[in-house]
Parts: C-alpha cells; structure tokens; sequence
C-alpha cells in the first residue's frame, strides 16, 4: 500500500522529527544506544501490539537512512515481515512524501489471510496513513510558531 502527500514542510524538517521519533523508539527498547548507530544495517527488538490485541516480539532492522531523503525499515516477527519506506521529494515550498507499506507472511496461510483482510481494511489503513502525515506536517508547523 502507498501513500502520497504533499506537506508545507521542507524535506530537512519532516526528516528531523521522522529521525526523532525513530530515536525515541530506539532508545525505549534498547539499554545502550549511540546515535552514530542509526543508519543502514542496524538491527533491535521491540514489543509491538498486533491487531489482536496480543504482544509480540518484532525484530526492526534499519534497512537505508538517507536523511533527507529515505527511511526504509524491515520488521520481522514468527509469522510475517513488514516493510516500511519513506520516500521524501522537496518540491519547492512543499515536500511529497510517500509511505510504502508492505507485507508478506510467512506461510501461505498467512498471505491468504492478509489478502482477505486487506479488502476491508485497506481504506482504512490509507486514511491513517494519510492522517498521521497531516499530524505531522502540523506538529512542525507549531513548532516553528
């Protein structure tokens, strides 16, 4: 699944808070980190909620962190592995940025699974993706105020 968007933010703002939260999500699952290690290559465990409800152990691994333009991230658990890119283009005043989802089960059972639910929640997932960069956009917006 992708989503696009243009956000009236440069391409160095979005970068830094999208950079900052990755810290801080690092930094809440892992004891000792130093920020020299975030970029391609580097691999940490994090407790994830599915959509169930239930705990589970994700392995996240940092696949391309090329500020300002990319963040890709590979997260493995038992049963699937999600991908998650950022693509940042600036356009002027305006930067596009684009969110690619992606998944693939372990089992073909889980693919199938994936496929079905997918139709229902595609629509779903796209507006949250969508929301969660108007978040954004207006967080940097603020802060600049």
């Amino acid at each position: 699944m992708t989503v696009s968007k243009n956000i009236k933010v440069t391409s160095d703002e979005f970068f830094e808070l999208l950079e900052n939260s990755l810290l801080n999500d690092i930094k809440s699952n892992v004891e000792s980190f130093n920020k020299e290690d975030l970029k391609a290559g580097y691999i940490y465990e994090k407790k994830i909620t599915n959509k169930l409800g239930k705990q589970i152990i994700s392995k996240v691994e940092i696949e391309k962190f090329e500020k300002p333009l990319f963040y890709f991230a590979k997260f493995t658990t038992e049963k699937s592995i999600n991908y998650l890119r950022y693509i940042v283009n600036q356009n002027g005043d305006y930067c596009e940025v684009t969110i690619e989802e992606e998944y693939k089960g372990l089992s073909s059972m889980s693919n199938l699974n994936f496929s079905i639910m997918n139709i229902f929640f595609k629509k779903s997932n796209k507006r949250r993706l969508s929301q969660m960069l108007k978040i954004m956009e207006e967080y940097i917006i603020s802060k600049k105020s």
